[in-house]
C-alpha cells in the first residue's frame, strides 16, 4: 500500500452507507486525496443523491469536521473541531479499512458511514479522479423525517389504501426506491469537478 507524503496525491476509493435502512442504500466512489472536507461533503451529496440542504459533519474518533456555526453548536466537547473548508481528506491519514460518519441534515439526523477500501496511486493516465463506480437504491427524499420517517413514507407510496398515500404522493410526487442511475451521478461529478479540479477552494 502507498504512503502518503505531502507532495503527493492519491486515489481515495470509499464504500458509503446509510445507517439503519433496510435494504441498504449504498455506493462507491472515488476522490483525490487533495480535496477539502467541504468539497468531499459536495462529493457524498452528489453521489447519493441528497440536495445539499442542510448542515453536516464527519467524525473520525475524536476529530470532528464540519462547518462553525456561531449561533448553534452541534459539536461535542473533548474532541478536536476541524473547519472543513480548511482542512483537505489527506490531513487526517485514512488507511484502508478505516471508518468514519458523515452526518447529513442535524434534524433528520441521516448517519452515513464510511470506510476507505483503498488508496491507489494517480496514474496521469487516470481519467476518473472524482468518480462513482457502482451502487444501489435511491436516495430518501429530503425532509423524509430520517430513517422511520423515510420508512413510512415508502410503505404508504406503495400502497393505495393507506391512509397516508395521497399526502404522500403529494407531497414529492412518485419515487421509486429502488432507482439508481450511475450514469447520471458521473455526469454530475464530471460537470461540478471534471478532472484536476480538486483544489477549486
Amino acid at each position: 500500500m502507498p504512503r502518503k507524503q505531502a507532495e503527493e496525491v492519491f486515489l481515495y476509493t470509499f464504500y458509503i452507507s446509510l445507517f439503519d435502512i433496510d435494504p441498504v442504500i449504498w455506493r462507491r466512489f472515488s476522490v483525490p486525496s487533495n480535496i477539502t472536507f467541504e468539497q468531499f461533503h459536495e462529493v457524498i451529496q452528489l453521489v447519493m443523491g441528497w440536495e445539499n440542504y442542510h448542515l453536516y459533519n464527519f467524525k473520525y474518533g475524536p476529530i470532528e469536521i464540519g462547518i462553525p456555526n456561531e449561533d448553534e453548536n452541534f459539536f461535542e466537547p473533548g474532541g478536536t473541531f476541524l473547519n472543513a473548508g480548511e482542512v483537505h481528506l489527506s490531513s487526517i491519514d485514512l488507511q484502508p479499512d478505516d471508518v468514519m460518519t458523515y452526518v447529513y441534515d442535524f434534524g433528520d439526523n441521516w448517519v452515513h458511514l464510511l470506510r476507505l477500501e483503498f488508496i491507489s496511486a494517480m496514474d496521469k493516465g487516470n481519467s476518473h479522479t472524482f468518480h462513482c463506480e457502482s451502487g444501489a437504491r435511491a436516495c430518501p427524499p429530503e425532509d423524509v423525517g430520517g430513517p422511520y420517517g423515510y420508512d413510512l413514507h415508502v410503505k404508504a407510496l406503495a400502497d393505495p389504501t393507506d391512509d397516508e398515500h395521497e399526502d404522500a404522493l403529494n407531497w414529492r410526487g412518485p419515487y421509486d426506491a429502488d432507482a439508481f442511475h450511475l450514469e447520471s451521478v458521473n455526469e454530475q461529478l464530471k460537470a461540478q469537478f471534471g478532472r484536476g479540479k480538486g483544489k477549486k477552494k
